[in-house]
């Protein structure tokens, strides 16, 4: 799923204790309008609202399409049945209505690095071509980012983790995105509506707006992100630690083994939940080291009695049954 870049308004929640409905009214009453974001293992749920009304939900399992949802009440029947990780993002009312109705899109197979392509040039090509999409700017390091959308061309605003609202149609925060990028190091991934066609942003051509076409891939790269999504709530309801900050840390201090992980390579990265892996590196070698790695945080932190009850409920087996060491 795709979201605000805005610093959430409320975040680290969880459903257990939580009464959505009720939470959603109270949220109504306070900010107005926004969206509420409900992560587990297998699911996730987006919630939004304004003032007056559930203007719908959407819920996505693993490996499937979003569904929409137009009434509250098949979402709780979920979220009551499992433990949600949920953010809450505050909505300006021009934001709500662009968010809660955004077009479905197919997310680009690879990561550009701002050392390769500069943002202003995949810009101006998607001027040129009249592209509609977005793409997503992910600074080195950092949970910071940025969003920009387009439609036939035209650019109809961005969402960034220094504004607010969600949908910021001022050139000021694009230049000032475009200036943070010439200080430091970002990646981006481009993304595409469906009623686009995809397009050639390197003159290589080597980056095209496409989903994981080998399919197993694909299921290499699901399963490890529901393996790094059970890590990050271990670590979060234990110790409310930054699993992403000790896992790179872990990456670091293995790159004599696995020099993929290298944060500074930009061959995986682990972003709002995704994975992305670059296509010159073995995506089942990748794995086995995220999976080290990730054992090598568990085990220094005492957590891996914990860690291993959680992954006791996992139901998707691909990566045990292809062999890679999950249970420890």
């Amino acid at each position: 799923m795709l979201l605000p870049r805005e610093v959430p308004f409320l975040e680290n929640l969880n459903s257990y204790y939580l009464d959505i409905d009720k939470f959603t009214q109270h949220l109504q009453g306070e900010i107005g309008a926004g969206c509420i974001y409900c992560k587990s293992s297998a699911q996730e749920i987006l919630i939004y609202f304004n003032e007056q009304e559930i203007i719908g939900g959407i819920l996505q399992e693993n490996g499937e399409h979003a569904q929409a949802s137009p009434t509250l009440e098949p979402l709780l029947a979920i979220l009551r049945k499992s433990s949600f990780i949920v953010k809450v993002f505050q909505l300006d009312a021009n934001a709500i209505y662009f968010w809660s109705h955004l077009d479905s899109f197919k997310r680009a197979k690879k990561l550009l690095r701002s050392s390769e392509i500069s943002l202003f040039e995949i810009l101006n090509r998607f001027q040129k071509m009249k592209f509609s999409g977005f793409v997503e700017v992910q600074f080195e390091d950092s949970s910071e980012g940025a969003v920009v959308f387009y439609r036939s061309g035209n650019k109809i605003g961005g969402s960034y983790f220094w504004g607010q609202g969600g949908l910021n149609t001022s050139n000021k925060n694009l230049e000032e995105l475009l200036k943070k990028i010439e200080k430091k190091e970002a990646t981006y991934a481009v993304s595409r509506f469906l009623d686009s066609p995809p397009i050639s942003l390197l003159a290589e051509e080597i980056f095209e707006v496409e989903d994981y076409d080998d399919e197993y891939d694909a299921q290499l790269v699901l399963g490890l992100e529901e393996f790094l999504i059970i890590y990050t709530k271990v670590l979060y309801k234990k110790l409310n630690k930054d699993p992403v900050l000790l896992l790179r840390q872990s990456f670091i201090a293995n790159t004599g083994r696995f020099p993929f992980l290298d944060p500074f390579q930009g061959q995986f990265k682990f972003t709002n939940g995704a994975v992305y892996i670059s296509d010159s590196t073995n995506s089942f070698e990748v794995v086995k080291g995220v999976v080290h790695c990730v054992w090598e945080v568990i085990y220094a932190l005492g957590l891996e009695k914990y860690f291993k009850l959680q992954l006791s409920s996992w139901r998707n087996n691909f990566l045990r049954n292809e062999g890679v060491l999950i249970d420890r």
